[in-house]
């Protein structure tokens, strides 16, 4: 088998300097083909750096295109490929990609570290031992992520420690396949492009003037991230504010803010104002999946009813059942 490594940056292949760590081109090939012969990895690794490396804090839609058309670029040629990535936008790129490379039938697995390679006790090598195994799976055909000595399916993880090596976690739980017939097709990707989709965070004793000025920007969309399983303060401004909105063409997301969240605006009546003001429940998806979902379903639908009815649709395993 022969794997593609595609370095883009982050903390993995990072060195000191004045102003704190910052990636350094052509520093980490060297030390990761030297662990390769040390642990006699049987597979043939090729190797593809961006310049320039990017922090992950940096990252934008272009990004991700220059990714989705290097993987379908070369998709003939390897087995697998594997994506090393900073971590603090893993979770958005996984996700990314999970929707917009459409019929791989080949692993494409994230990772990083939280500690770079050139200290003694980094995570960075074990998480690439893995990331390279997985990529060599002949029973593995979607977007996954590793980290830490487990695997996660790429639309479904988050991020949830800074400094822990356990950096990521899956809220509902591990689903390696998305349960949807595979297609046919020859892979291809779906493009993307950048758009106005705004967040709203709920927190106790705020006014709604920051929401106001939010919608009054006109987003494409807007996140509410609510309490619990969909709940916000049920105020006639609130309502005021969320019939604006659609009436100028904004769609509107009910988001939980939970780790494990579970949207259902029909359980409590607290959550009336949302479900009568036209929102669309996030369900069992993470932050990271809804917004990498919606780049691409913007790309492909101009209406909004497309819009709710495909995002609540499933496309890959951004909405496992929840976990109790």
């Amino acid at each position: 088998m022969t794997i593609l490594i595609i370095y883009t940056g982050g903390t993995i292949g990072m060195v000191p300097s004045d102003g704190g760590w910052r990636p350094q081109p052509g520093y980490l090939e060297g030390r990761i083909r030297e662990h390769l012969r040390q642990m006699d990895f049987p597979h043939k690794v090729h190797w593809r750096e961006y310049d320039p490396l990017i922090d992950s804090s940096q990252l934008r839609c272009e990004h991700w295109n220059e990714l989705g058309r290097d993987i379908i670029e070369y998709y003939d040629d390897y087995d697998g490929f594997v994506v090393l990535h900073g971590t603090d936008t893993m979770a958005y790129t996984s996700s990314a990609l999970a929707f917009m490379l459409r019929g791989t039938r080949k692993p494409v697995v994230l990772t990083g570290s939280q500690i770079p390679v050139w200290e003694e006790h980094t995570d960075g090598l074990d998480n690439v031992m893995l990331a390279l195994e997985t990529a060599a799976r002949d029973d593995l055909q979607d977007v996954y992520l590793t980290f830490d000595s487990k695997l996660y399916h790429g639309a479904h993880v988050t991020k949830i420690n800074t400094d822990r090596l356990k950096a990521f976690a899956a809220p509902h739980g591990v689903q390696l396949q998305a349960d949807l017939e595979a297609p046919e097709s020859p892979p291809r990707l779906i493009p993307v492009t950048e758009a106005a989709i705004e967040v709203y965070h709920y927190l106790p004793g705020t006014p709604l003037a920051g929401l106001k000025a939010l919608i009054e920007t006109r987003p494409r969309v807007l996140i509410l991230l609510t309490y619990g399983s969909g709940n916000a303060p049920d105020t006639q401004e609130l309502r005021d504010l969320l019939g604006y909105a659609a009436d100028q063409g904004t769609l509107l997301i009910n988001r939980s803010q939970c780790y494990r969240a579970n949207v259902d605006m029909d359980r409590y009546e607290a959550a009336a104002a949302l479900r009568e003001g036209g929102l669309i429940g996030a369900g069992t998806m993470t932050l990271e999946a809804l917004v990498g979902k919606l780049h691409v379903l913007l790309t492909l639908f101009d209406d909004n009813i497309d819009l709710a009815q495909q995002t609540l649709l499933p496309w890959s395993a951004e909405l496992p059942k929840p976990k109790m």
